[in-house]
């Protein structure tokens, strides 16, 4: 059965008419097996989701709406499921507490690329033999003509120092690599994105269950960033600096806990990186 979808605030959500058939889809990855679907009556749905929404808002600070797709029992803990984004995620409530989460397993993690975007564009360069994972990418507002212009930060070794700013431009269909040339709109989004996967790696090294809480503090609050938003920092005003001459720099709302994500990038190379600060 398909699902309809609807989105809102960033977070995917589903028809109520999709409820009963995602709750009552049978479980049928072995991994699966210890979980059991629980009944749910409208009224419950109702207490729950509102329950969900104080427990985001509680303990991750984040307010926004959710659907319950499904309600599991594993080992006699109850877990609730929802969507986010391309993905899906299993929380578990406090039930000593009146909305707190406790835990949050990602079933399938979102990716920070749209898978589809990423896979097509992996493609493109493969063609153009310039192979490399997509990291991050931006598009290149239009100049009045109907060429389509996309910058990709893209890792094409096994460490840092192979991440480079690659730019295509497409005439017909036909896309082409061509000399990088700064844009801010691109930058914008670019930096959004490599600022998610910076608050991602920092939640690595956080106890348990705080990474996975932090894990969907960042998948969340992310959905919401809005690059228009982002401030252009002074070097004055810039707490980890950055070579005033040759870089520009944004800052971006916390994307976990207390953390600023700061965005640098180089105009003439196209380099960027990313750093937070509490």
């Amino acid at each position: 059965m398909r699902l309809r979808i609807f989105v809102l605030a960033g977070i995917i959500l589903a028809s109520p008419a999709a409820f009963s058939a995602v709750h009552n889809k049978p479980e049928s990855s072995s991994a699966e097996r210890d979980i059991h679907s629980l009944p749910l009556k409208p009224a419950e749905l109702y207490r729950l989701k509102a329950k969900v929404r104080k427990a985001l808002r509680n303990s991750l600070g984040i307010e926004a709406p959710v659907f319950i797709t499904a309600l599991h029992d594993l080992d006699g803990v109850t877990w609730v499921e929802i969507p986010v984004s391309e993905g899906s995620v299993r929380l578990r409530l406090d039930p000593n507490a009146d909305a707190d989460l406790m835990d949050a397993v990602f079933i399938v993690q979102p990716s920070i690329v749209a898978t589809e975007q990423a896979e097509y564009f992996q493609e493109v360069l493969a063609k153009l033999h310039a192979p490399g994972k997509i990291l991050a990418l931006g598009q290149v507002k239009s100049q009045g003509d109907s060429v389509r212009r996309m910058q990709l930060w893209v890792q094409q070794g096994a460490d840092e120092s192979a991440r480079t700013m690659l730019q295509l431009e497409r005439r017909g269909r036909a896309w082409s690599l061509v000399p990088y040339r700064y844009n801010e709109a691109a930058f914008r989004e670019l930096a959004g994105q490599v600022a998610t996967q910076a608050a991602l790696d920092l939640t690595t090294s956080f106890e348990q269950p705080w990474n996975r809480l932090g894990a969907l503090e960042v998948t969340l609050k992310s959905n919401q960033l809005q690059p228009k938003t982002f401030d252009f920092v002074s070097y004055d005003d810039s707490p980890i600096g950055f070579d005033i001459q040759n870089e520009k720099q944004l800052s971006l709302p916390p994307l976990v806990s207390d953390n600023v994500p700061y965005v640098t990038i180089n105009p003439t190379t196209g380099a960027i990186r990313a750093e937070l600060f509490n």
